[in-house]
């Protein structure tokens, strides 16, 4: 949960949301390699 200190939390959420996009990224990237390699 987010800590009481304001901006502290700001930091926790804002690396939270870095987090989350890796994995949207990764998992797009890895579905996108998965349609390659059936086509071959």
């Amino acid at each position: 949960k987010p800590d009481k200190n304001p901006v502290v939390a700001e930091k926790q959420i804002a690396a939270i949301h870095v987090l989350a996009e890796k994995e949207i990224y990764y998992a797009q990237k890895n579905a996108g390699n998965a349609k390659t390699f059936n086509y071959m």
